[in-house]
């Protein structure tokens, strides 16, 4: 994968006050520390987002164990396909136990069910292939943690790997970001369903900010080349998951 398919230039700059190019204060992030890891900018022509996010961390942490090559990756189809319909409101999840349930039963490789955006009425299931599975899913809820101790398990976690959160508000503003602005919605602003995206790092802008940096499935238009930043305030991470993995998979 090429360094343009991860936004690479300049990853550690963003605009002060003043609207000059600046350098962070602080900035972690597996754009720069560990870019393999990572996998393409995709643009979901529906709210597959529940489906990406969980499909790249674990193909993540797999990555990072060796048992991935570099031109394989997990099927984020497959996963869409297993999840019940009942689970799911309008195509969003509605229910965060049918897809741990889906992750632990595992996904396969996207040469064996590529991405297409398919929607079968009623779920589907893979011929006897190769299955990468999460041994155990961990979801935390910032609203059962004490705030410093969630940011600090959610940071230690990001470290580790690239992490799937949910985002607990998606409005205009959000769909509107450009290059390196912090996403940081109005206080009053009504929760809505939400987002999941891929968590990828952390840092303090230019301007001061604290922020999360994660990797959305809105296309490379949006944010810097595909990746935003969400203020750390407000527990606008409202959730996020940690996996362990099967790291030899069965058949």
């Amino acid at each position: 994968m090429s360094q343009l398919d991860l936004g690479q230039p300049l990853l550690h700059f963003s605009i002060d006050g003043k609207g000059f190019m600046a350098k962070d204060r602080s900035y972690w992030s597996h754009r720069q520390q560990r870019p393999k890891l990572l996998r393409k900018v995709l643009y979901q022509v529906w709210d597959a987002c529940w489906a990406i996010a969980p499909a790249r961390h674990l193909d993540a942490l797999f990555r990072n164990h060796g048992l991935l090559g570099a031109r394989e990756e997990l099927s984020i189809q497959e996963i869409i396909d297993r999840m019940p319909r009942g689970a799911l409101e309008n195509r969003r999840l509605t229910n965060f136990d049918a897809l741990i349930n889906i992750l632990k039963e595992g996904t396969v490789l996207e040469s064996e069910n590529p991405l297409n955006y398919g929607f079968a009425e009623e779920s589907t299931e893979a011929a006897n292939v190769r299955m990468y599975k999460a041994l155990e899913v961990n979801l935390y809820k910032s609203e059962e943690c004490d705030d410093g101790d969630y940011d600090k398990l959610l940071e230690k976690s990001i470290r580790n790997s690239p992490i799937a959160a949910r985002l607990v508000l998606v409005n205009k503003d959000y769909e509107a970001i450009k290059g390196k602005s912090v996403y940081l919605p109005d206080a009053l602003a009504p929760e809505d369903a939400g987002h999941l995206l891929l968590l990828t790092g952390f840092g303090v802008d230019a301007n001061g900010i604290e922020f999360w940096e994660a990797q959305d499935s809105y296309g490379r238009k949006h944010g810097d080349g595909g990746f935003i930043r969400i203020a750390r305030k407000q527990n606008l991470i409202s959730d996020f998951f940690v996996m362990e993995i099967e790291t030899e998979p069965e058949t």
